[in-house]
């Protein structure tokens, strides 16, 4: 954010090197804190929740569905999670009755693993295709 405020070119590495610099090295740091693998993990930075969700999901879609029949395609989101990730899915054309709400411990708010075992376990049974499962926003 703060690179597009003194540059509006600020994506392209030509016209802001030590932002663009930056930007990987955080995601480098983000990889390694997350121990996801190093040869294939990556990302970007986004300026909130709604722009990182309307990044993923299309990223989701194309990666694991093929043609366009979006019919059984099904987010799974803790009753907690954040208002965009409903607005991201309105969004791009996807089934509203193929969002699965799933509860959270009263503890810590974390979504209750079990019960999304067990809200799979039914809609694979039932040929729904699970495209991304969203937690809580703590």
């Amino acid at each position: 954010m703060i690179n597009l405020t003194v540059n509006p070119f600020a994506g392209l590495y030509a016209f802001a090197p030590g932002f663009i610099t930056l930007e990987l090295e955080i995601m480098n740091w983000f990889i390694t804190l997350m121990e996801f693998p190093e040869k294939t993990a990556d990302g970007f930075l986004t300026t909130g929740s709604s722009l990182a969700t309307l990044s993923a999901i299309p990223m989701a879609r194309a990666r694991l569905i093929e043609g366009n029949n979006y019919s059984m395609v099904t987010l799974y989101i803790s009753d907690e999670s954040d208002h965009c990730i409903r607005k991201v899915w309105s969004t791009l054309g996807l089934p509203l009755k193929n969002i699965c709400f799933i509860s959270t411990t009263r503890s810590d708010f974390k979504m209750n693993v079990d019960d999304l075992k067990r809200v799979l376990e039914i809609d694979l049974t039932n040929n729904f295709i699970p495209l991304c499962i969203v937690g809580s926003q703590l």
